[in-house]
């Protein structure tokens, strides 16, 4: 996988998922497109609980 994509993969004998099933994606990092988006979105639980500002938006293309 890379830094924008995920897989899961689940053990041999696992059940599969269903449509409803929920799962933790835990992200190592997010530098390659953190510019690109105006604020994280910091979400506890199913409550939103924080709008963190993206202060480095836009500041990744190349001036000329």
């Amino acid at each position: 996988m890379g830094d924008e994509q995920g897989a899961v993969i689940l053990h041999s004998g696992a059940a599969a998922l269903g449509l409803s099933a929920r799962i933790t994606a835990i992200t190592p990092h997010c530098d390659p497109t953190v510019s690109l988006y105006d604020a994280y979105h910091v979400v506890s639980d199913d409550t939103l609980v924080a709008i963190w500002p993206i202060t480095a938006r836009g500041r990744s293309a190349l001036k000329s």
